[in-house]
């Protein structure tokens, strides 16, 4: 997305310390910024755009140098991570592979640097959760949520959260990840998700804490954020992440959104896949 003159200022000076960009003493101004067509972005020498050059590929050397690219098979990479802690854990979606790396680096639209294959569609992870954070504010803009402070389960499927210690959980719990719901979504129970404590025999006895008291990265809730999202619009998510931002915003057509081959829900008499926050258990 394109920011505003004033903003890409201030992330300009943020990165000045990092990459030697000389930032301007003042905001610039709007008067005709430069949007780059889809596709079509226009490179300039790093000096042009008030990059220090060495500095500049001083850091995209090292980018490279961390890029981690074996194995390329990422289900053998998840495979090789989370069955050491989390009981039963299983891909339950589909996996990607890696080509090796790829970045740019742009300022006020234009290209500084690159490396890399840039066309090469990657599988991504965590950043499916901003997505459905996107999602969330377009739902809460068009009126299918009332609130963020709105109780989840009055508006979709009341039996995951009927009992007392879900029923309070509002669409500010599951956005912020301090919701502690409890319970089990797409045969994974909670506790199994980064579970806490050293005793395997205890997982599943875990403490409960009240909703919007305590933070924990968990991918299940996350899942279930998702799944209240597609109930409360009624709409595949990806219909409207592509409808509502990427096809506005130029972004090209190949990319998909994708959940678990157990995660297919009934949507007004309509099969939809609810999609995954993330790629833990593959999708994404």
């Amino acid at each position: 997305m394109i920011a505003s003159a004033a903003r890409r200022w201030l992330l300009a000076a943020a990165l000045a310390a990092t990459v030697g960009v000389a930032a301007c003493s003042t905001p610039p101004t709007a008067a005709s910024p430069y949007v780059p067509p889809a596709g079509a972005w226009a490179e300039r020498k790093p000096a042009a755009l008030g990059f220090d050059a060495g500095r500049l590929q001083a850091a995209v050397e090292l980018a490279q140098q961390k890029t981690v690219a074996r194995p390329a098979g990422l289900r053998e990479v998840l495979l090789a991570t989370y069955p050491k802690r989390e009981p039963g854990y299983r891909i339950l979606g589909p996996t990607g592979t890696r080509k090796g790396g790829s970045g740019l680096v742009i300022r006020h639209g234009y290209v500084a640097a690159s490396w890399g294959d840039l066309h090469a569609a990657e599988m991504t992870f965590s950043v499916a959760k901003s997505f459905l954070a996107t999602v969330a504010g377009l739902a809460l803009a068009d009126g299918k949520i009332g609130s963020l402070d709105e109780r989840v389960g009055s508006r979709v499927r009341p039996d995951l959260f009927a009992d007392t210690h879900n029923a309070p959980i509002t669409w500010r719990h599951l956005l912020q990840q301090n919701s502690d719901w409890s319970g089990t979504l797409w045969d994974v129970p909670d506790w199994a998700d980064r579970p806490e404590g050293n005793d395997p025999a205890r997982y599943a006895q875990r403490e409960l804490h009240e909703p919007g008291s305590h933070h924990k990265y968990n991918d299940v809730r996350v899942n279930l954020l998702a799944l209240a999202l597609l109930e409360a619009t009624r709409r595949p998510l990806p219909d409207i992440l592509g409808e509502r931002v990427m096809r506005p915003i130029g972004a090209s057509g190949d990319w998909r959104w994708l959940g678990y081959d157990n995660s297919w829900v009934d949507i007004d008499g309509r099969r939809v896949q609810s999609v995954s926050g993330g790629g833990h258990f593959g999708g994404g």
